[in-house]
């Protein structure tokens, strides 16, 4: 069951257990003194890019067990994640204390977004029971005050097994407690693994501390079955940079899986994997669909394991018909769909 509350913050209540006393009286009831959890915030409003804390209280001291509380961010198109980049975050609050601090960060958004957060104890007779406990008002941040104009990677093309480190730039230097950009991943939204045919990891966001423009980020691009095209983007909401990362399979030759509609263009990846090649590489390139074209040729320069390049789709290409796209190179032949929408 929710519950909602017009103050700020809301209580989540144990069920009280009944107390009998007398062994010849009749049997009379006495509801202990429900212990009661209210969450509060730094701030009700928080601008794109900006932090908050979450102060968790008990009505009285925590058990000798402890109490553990989940905590999460609701609403449409945002959400709130924490330190450990969750956006559902557990909270244990230790034998004999009455607090604690919980330090979080938005998902900045491109409009204003009313957020509820909710409560949920872990154990007792309401537990699994999601509860509204405050709420907080996200505004999209002033492009002209905060903007990210760029992320660059330091290698654009890498086989699985490799770690690549990304660096996001400000428009201007970030204020006195920084500013926190999201970094986005296909298929998730916010961090995790991207895409879901591949295995890549990054944070959830990046904070660019005081004074500064920039900050730099991990990815690990830990198992990929086929070359990739990957988009990394930052973004404040109202503002954002989109990076593109090739990954593909180690020693193998690998084309990735697109489609697209007729009159259009798109990107396909081809990837050698972790074969020698100092001097560099010519995959040649055919399509068995004079509709859908693709260049003769890509080069790669000496050590780079893979491109990108661009498919055209004519707008006489048939929705549905069966094209492949072929990739050779050192007498390696690899053949994949293409599908034409």
């Amino acid at each position: 069951m929710i519950k909602s509350s017009r103050a700020s913050a809301a209580r989540v209540l144990l069920a009280a257990t009944p107390l009998a006393v007398g062994l010849l009286a009749p049997v009379q009831a006495f509801a202990a003194e429900p212990l009661a959890v209210s969450v509060t915030l730094s701030s009700p409003e928080i601008v794109g890019g900006d932090s908050g804390v979450k102060t968790i209280t008990l009505s009285e001291p925590a058990p000798a067990t402890g109490v553990s509380v989940g905590l999460r961010g609701v609403a449409y198109g945002g959400s709130v994640i924490y330190e450990d980049g969750e956006d559902i975050h557990t909270v244990r609050i230790p034998a004999g204390a009455t607090s604690v601090r919980v330090p979080f960060h938005v998902v900045a958004p491109e409009t204003e977004k009313a957020v509820r957060i909710q409560a949920v104890l872990n154990s007792g007779p309401t537990a699994g029971q999601w509860n509204d406990v405050a709420r907080l008002k996200l505004l999209p941040a002033d492009p002209a005050d905060r903007a990210v104009t760029s992320v660059t990677l330091d290698e654009n093309a890498v086989h699985e097994g490799t770690d690549v480190t990304g660096t996001v730039t400000l428009a201007e230097p970030a204020p006195v407690d920084g500013i926190t950009v999201n970094i986005l991943l296909p298929e998730s939204g916010v961090g995790g693994p991207a895409p879901t045919d591949s295995t890549l990891h990054a944070p959830s966001f990046v904070t660019i501390p005081n004074g500064s423009r920039t900050a730099t980020f991990p990815i690990d691009v830990a198992e990929v079955p086929y070359a990739n095209l990957v988009p990394v983007t930052a973004s404040l909401g109202t503002s954002e940079s989109t990076a593109e990362l090739v990954t593909v399979r180690s020693n193998r030759l690998t084309l990735s899986y697109e489609g697209a509609d007729r009159g259009s263009t798109t990107k396909m990846a081809v990837g050698i994997g972790t074969t020698w090649n100092p001097l560099g590489a010519t995959v040649k390139l055919s399509s068995s669909n004079p509709d859908v074209t693709v260049p003769a040729t890509v080069k790669l320069p000496g050590g780079v394991p893979g491109a990108a390049f661009t498919v055209s789709v004519g707008s006489l290409a048939e929705a549905g018909e069966t094209t492949r796209i072929t990739a050779t190179w050192l007498g390696r032949v690899v053949s994949v769909p293409f599908a034409v929408r």
